[in-house]
């Protein structure tokens, strides 16, 4: 009977393993996962788009004799304001600016760096170009700012935000019958 006895105690002890008395060895720190790093993307809107840059390069002339070619007379220098305020904003225009409305309303519509739009955002030029109304008077042009249209003063030469768009209407679209037309870098 003894042999029996053992028989049961093996397959007892085989299949009921002996307790692991509690000993506590030291864990190895837990240590998270760290995450794959992310490709760092520009924030949207943080990059300036050229409108943009237009409306800061106006804004920034502000008060200045704005020219890309000194022989053109204060009195008609708006187109050539326009021209400079462009280059300052890091548009390409030619060497020595565009010193006509005509010639910059001709200029920006067959540029493919610009679209002709209806709206009337800050950094807009707005053109109502010589030689399109009833002769009565000359045309101009200028940038939309915030609170008024920036463009060479007749007067002083300086470029200034001195026109609003009731007065341009008035005075320009009425008056002199002059269309107007708005163009936006595109970019």
């Amino acid at each position: 009977m003894s042999w029996l006895l053992s028989l049961l105690k093996e397959l007892f002890a085989a299949f009921h393993p002996m307790p692991v008395p509690d000993v506590h060895a030291p864990e190895a720190p837990v240590v998270p996962l760290e995450a794959p790093p992310q490709p760092v993307l520009p924030e949207p809107n943080k990059v300036p788009m050229i409108i943009e840059k237009l409306y800061q390069a106006a804004k920034d002339s502000l008060g200045q004799h704005m020219t890309m070619n000194n022989a053109i007379p204060i009195s008609v220098g708006c187109a050539q304001a326009v021209s400079a305020v462009l280059h300052k904003a890091g548009i390409k225009v030619p060497a020595y600016g565009i010193s006509g409305t005509y010639e910059l309303l001709t200029w920006l519509k067959n540029n493919p760096n610009f679209k002709e739009v209806d709206t009337q955002d800050p950094g807009t030029i707005i053109v109502s170009a010589t030689g399109t109304g009833n002769g009565k008077i000359r045309g101009h042009t200028g940038i939309l700012g915030e609170n008024g249209i920036m463009s060479n003063e007749s007067q002083s030469g300086l470029f200034r935000e001195q026109w609003d768009m009731q007065a341009w209407d008035n005075y320009y679209t009425r008056y002199g019958a002059i269309p107007k037309h708005y163009f936006q870098p595109v970019g």
